[in-house]
């Protein structure tokens, strides 16, 4: 997709404009054109690219949990009643899980992700949400 994305940087701006012009926020908008392009041609893309999206940027980055017990997690001890920050984008983008973590890509296989939270505290409202945003 980044050689498209250069051929049309290439059509739009002189050669020497092409370079400073594509930066971070250009190269995402005109990514998120290509991707509503492939969408329009595709409408089945629709709901991997809702699921990409919830991953890539969740509606919520963080929740705080209480620990009802003592316990472990990744080796550091957790006396009962701490309270732990467990950020939901950091989840979603856990090298471990995903490959290529960092990049939008409606194509990825979806996996499940915790952009709804999960377990007893997953949202209510998630197939609302999912209706809505197909």
């Amino acid at each position: 997709m980044l050689a498209s994305l250069k051929e049309m940087f290439a059509e739009l701006f002189a050669p020497d404009e092409a370079a400073a012009r594509a930066d971070e926020p250009t190269l995402q908008l005109a990514t998120a054109v290509m991707l509503v392009e492939v969408m329009r041609a595709d409408p089945s893309k629709i709901p991997l690219a809702v699921e990409e999206s919830l991953r890539f940027e969740p509606p919520v980055l963080f929740l705080f949990r209480t620990a009802t017990g003592a316990t472990e997690i990744a080796g550091c001890p957790l006396p009962a009643g701490s309270v732990v920050n467990l950020c939901v984008q950091s989840a979603n983008r856990d090298p471990a899980r995903w490959s290529d973590a960092d990049t939008f890509d409606i194509l990825r296989p979806v996996k499940g992700h915790v952009g709804f939270g999960q377990g007893n505290h997953i949202c209510l409202g998630i197939h609302f949400a999912r209706m809505e945003l197909r």
